[in-house]
């Protein structure tokens, strides 16, 4: 069946920018589908792609609960003795005279219901009080380093971060800032003044359960403020989704060691859960033994044919399962497994080559098949559409054919719905992936008479950004790398392949010479 090369809508596009962040003085980028971060070692791609990770983790963790937070702003601002007491008490009057027909029988919101004027600005203001610095936590927490080791060696400024997205119906942005290094992470957000407030994950018969909730204490003529609190915190809670979009979709980080700890990840849990007993006999460690991405990966290795069960029987999704058995047959040459060990429950890997009868350990497999193991097995039990897959080198140990094999495949990924942002050294997949765009822009009859044709990827879905290394302390400013007219993303490979050319030249040269003295 083709895969359509289809139509791009670029929707709400998140937008990043650093500064003085790690090693990187300066980038600013809107993300694509398909995001790839190219440049030499040490120019900060990881840290940009960790970064987004940590974003996502934290707005986007089903665990985490936003109400805290906007509670503590709810009661600091609008006490009873405040001079903001009498606003609120005139939105709920507002709110009170809300009628929506039928309504108490309607199981939805109207698609199209706002929050009335007076209350969606007092949601406003506790959306940009709302004390967030503990996303700074979670960004140290991924790195497995403190907020001073982020900031940009060699000056005297805390990081910047800044992320939004443009949402519909509206031409500006919502904006979210935070500094971090230095001082106190501080963390501010903006919301346009005309960006309508709709509660479009709140259930019909919860508005309405709290409409009579906060009548009844108005009538009582008793403490409407608790009622009152609990109301605001839990609407701005129901309404963060639309704030925070696209940023509380779930991630998954495959970090570019993913092999060593394929391999020996049952030892390092092991080790870990070993020092954790001993936490009261051993002195204690400054730094975290892993990394919040290392951690993570092996957590969600651990315990992936349990979240496989939750997460099929909710949201099968046939298209990624073809996926799956594509880089299984296509790439891989056999397929992978998990098999969970009768005594402990612990999950073994395992990799069967093709006409092979029974299974192989994973550590007894090639390199190749360690790296890519977790692609599959991460698309077969977590990742579902609307997710985004974050993949550090995905070129490593693979033959250069085999690369470009696996560039169709992380195609038909984002096809599927999958946002997919990859970190390369490689110009066999920046070059594979040039070669979709541009098949995109044949008609759809001459597309067809290509072997890679159903893998065509619009322009659009394709972002390039170049981490160019600057003068130490400088850091690295990222660029991007636009479609060139002959239909490559000059990243500067060929240059290495020009020195090398003209050094083999040389050196014939030099051959030649001697071989005509003899």
């Amino acid at each position: 069946m083709e895969k359509s090369a289809g139509s791009y809508s670029p929707g709400r596009v998140p937008h990043l920018s650093v500064l003085n962040f790690g090693p990187i003085a300066e980038a600013e980028l809107s993300l694509r589908p398909l995001s790839i971060f190219v440049g030499p070692s040490n120019s900060g791609k990881s840290y940009l792609a960790i970064l987004l990770y940590a974003l996502h983790s934290y707005f986007g963790s089903r665990r985490r609960r936003f109400s805290p937070p906007f509670r503590d702003a709810v009661q600091s601002r609008f006490h009873p003795d405040s001079p903001e007491a009498d606003r609120l008490r005139e939105a709920l009057v507002e709110w009170d005279g809300v009628r929506f027909g039928d309504f108490p029988d309607a199981p939805q919101l109207p698609t199209d219901f706002q929050v009335p004027a007076k209350l969606a600005s007092i949601l406003r203001e506790i959306y940009e009080s709302a004390d967030h610095s503990a996303l700074a936590s979670e960004i140290t927490r991924c790195f497995g380093l403190e907020a001073e080791a982020l900031r940009r060696r060699g000056v005297d400024v805390d990081a910047k971060i800044c992320f939004c997205s443009v949402p519909n119906g509206s031409a500006d942005s919502v904006e979210h800032h935070l500094s971090l290094g230095m001082n106190e992470p501080a963390f501010q957000t903006r919301l346009p003044s005309q960006m309508p407030i709709r509660p479009r994950h709140m259930k019909g018969y919860q508005w309405r359960e709290w409409q009579i909730r906060v009548q009844t204490s108005w009538s009582d003529q008793s403490d409407i403020f608790p009622e009152a609190w609990l109301f605001l915190a839990n609407l701005a809670h129901e309404i963060a989704p639309e704030v925070y979009a696209p940023w509380g979709t779930q991630a998954y980080y495959l970090p570019a060691d993913r092999t060593g700890i394929m391999h020996a990840h049952r030892a390092v849990v092991a080790a870990v859960l070993d020092n954790a007993a001993m936490a009261g006999i051993r002195p204690s460690r400054l730094q975290p033994m892993l990394s919040g991405i290392t951690a993570d990966f092996l957590e969600q290795l651990i315990q992936l044919d349990a979240r496989s069960y939750f997460r099929q029987s909710r949201y099968p999704n046939a298209k990624i399962e073809e996926i799956c058995a594509d880089i299984q047959e296509q790439v891989l040459d056999g397929e992978v497994s998990i098999e969970n060990s009768d005594v402990l429950n612990y999950p073994e890997f395992r990799y069967q080559p093709a006409g092979w009868n029974k299974p192989l350990p994973l550590k007894n497999a090639s390199s190749m098949v360690s790296e890519l193991a977790p692609v599959v097995l991460y698309l077969r039990h977590l990742v579902r559409p609307g997710d985004t897959l974050i993949i550090e080198e995905p070129e490593s140990h693979l033959h250069p054919a085999k690369q470009v094999q696996l560039t169709r495949q992380l195609a038909s990924i984002i096809k599927a719905g999958v946002k997919v942002v990859i970190t390369t050294h490689s110009e066999w997949v920046l070059e594979a992936v040039a070669n979709l765009v541009r098949l995109s822009a044949l008609p759809e009859s001459i597309r067809r008479t290509f072997k890679d044709g159903e893998y065509a990827l619009k322009r659009e879905q394709v972002g390039a950004w170049l981490f160019k290394l600057g003068s130490s302390p400088g850091g690295s400013r990222v660029a991007p790398l636009e479609f060139d007219e002959s239909g490559v993303y000059p990243a500067g490979f060929d240059n290495v392949a020009t020195k090398m050319y003209n050094e083999w030249a040389r050196i014939t040269r030099e051959l030649e010479k001697i071989n005509d003295r003899r």
